[in-house]
């Protein structure tokens, strides 16, 4: 929000571009978001290199998967990210995207998962009550051993 107060007119979809090259602050500032992305990086890959390995198992019944997999898989997921940091100069057009995407999943997607994972709740709460009512009808019926 600072950065549309100071420069009201012409403001850069990277903020810390629209301030000068020679500012102490905006150098330290740029410098602290490079530790957020470098420190960041490793914690986005392994989940996604997780979620390939995952669906290898799935797909192709690969349940140990091979160191070299494994690294061409970190490989794969450096080389496209660095690709893509290269050829994409302009981060609006990066968040334009990033919230188109997620608007269309929380209108068109998210209200269908809820709802399926609301009746498969009910489900099972409902089969694991019916299984108590048997059980305990089950044993109420049976005579018990003191009246022997």
């Amino acid at each position: 929000m600072q950065g549309y107060f100071a420069f009201p007119t012409s403001v850069s979809s990277n903020v810390l571009n629209s301030f000068p090259a020679d500012d102490i602050a905006i150098q330290v500032a740029r410098a602290a978001i490079g530790g957020v992305c470098m420190g960041s990086y490793p914690l986005n890959h392994h989940p996604a290199r997780k979620a390939w390995e995952d669906l290898l198992d799935a797909w192709l019944d690969v349940r140990v998967v091979p160191a070299w997999l494994s690294s061409l898989l970190t490989v794969l997921f450096v080389a496209s990210t660095v690709s893509t940091a290269v050829l994409v100069t302009d981060l609006g057009s990066v968040l334009h995207m990033i919230g188109g995407t997620a608007a269309a999943f929380m209108v068109f997607l998210l209200p269908g998962l809820l709802l399926m994972n609301a009746a498969i709740i009910k489900h099972t709460t409902t089969a694991a009550g019916d299984a108590a009512a048997h059980a305990a009808s089950v044993t109420s019926s049976q005579p018990s051993a003191a009246a022997a």
